[in-house]
């Protein structure tokens, strides 16, 4: 029931880490970061990196909730 959600995702390796959601490839250099938006609320993470979680933001109206990874 929110708005949207925003995946922000870490890779703190020294390794790129390839992933994707919602059919979407995505690829995260060694020691960047990302922010992905969905407007789903069931959302599946396909990767190559084990227990790859992002910190999650969900918006409705003016409140926002945070899900810790």
């Amino acid at each position: 029931g929110f708005d949207k959600n925003e995946l922000f995702f870490v890779n703190p390796t020294s390794k790129t880490i390839k992933f994707s959601i919602e059919n979407k490839n995505f690829e995260l250099k060694a020691n960047c970061s990302l922010m992905v938006e969905t407007q789903n609320s069931i959302i599946s993470i396909k990767s190559n990196c084990l227990f790859f979680r992002p910190t999650i933001f969900s918006y409705k109206n003016k409140y926002l909730d945070v899900h810790h990874s």
